[in-house]
């Protein structure tokens, strides 16, 4: 039993749903950031900080992948080969595995396991694809990209809030961002706030 699904059970024992982020807590970055500074010739301190720009207007699903992209082309002069920026951004993307077996062993002991994420149009598909997150059926499903508003926008927990039946104290929400749990918290959810290793 991983140390994620102990905690939903001490912290939640009737655990009517567990919703889990993406980002940092089922998967990692990092790679896809390390790849963008090697292709554009750049440092990971400077693609950070350019890609967390526009990062929230990629997940609102007002600026697509690909215009992002084109953007850090112009911007750091790069002159190599036709990327497609989605499918390079999905071939990097890494795994924790330790959220992956909890995913699965909850889905195994019948516990609904929901997604709440800041995502990019077309990404859950392809990780659900390659196995970066497991292929079960997750209930409920919200994607920033596809109700316009990202964490910790009050609104995007409110289109969850109406997806779910049961009462805010019998959901566990796994984050990585205090802003984010702090807004849950505001809607009576028990949070587990999910620490990454540092890179």
């Amino acid at each position: 039993m991983t140390d994620i699904v102990k905690h939903v059970e001490k912290l939640v024992p009737e655990a009517k749903h567990v919703i889990f982020d993406l980002g940092d807590v089922a998967l990692t970055y990092h790679k896809g950031l390390e790849e963008m500074s090697r292709k554009l010739n750049c440092s990971l301190k400077e693609i950070r900080e350019f890609f967390s720009k526009y990062d929230d207007s990629m997940c609102r699903g007002d600026l697509n992948p690909q215009e992002f992209w084109e953007k850090a082309v112009s911007n750091f002069g790069y002159n190599g080969e036709h990327l497609d920026f989605l499918e390079f951004w999905a071939s990097n993307i890494e795994s924790i595995k330790k959220t992956h077996d909890a995913m699965k062993t909850l889905h195994e002991k019948r516990i609904p396991v929901g997604i709440l994420t800041n995502i990019f149009p077309g990404m859950l598909k392809k990780y659900l694809k390659s196995g970066v997150i497991p292929d079960i059926p997750y209930n409920p499903v919200v994607e920033s990209c596809k109700v316009g508003f990202v964490k910790p926008d009050k609104e995007i927990f409110e289109y969850m809030k109406k997806q779910l039946s049961c009462k805010p104290e019998e959901i566990l929400f796994i984050d990585d961002r205090e802003d984010v749990l702090e807004v849950a918290r505001k809607f009576g959810w028990k949070n587990l706030r999910y620490e990454t290793p540092i890179k």
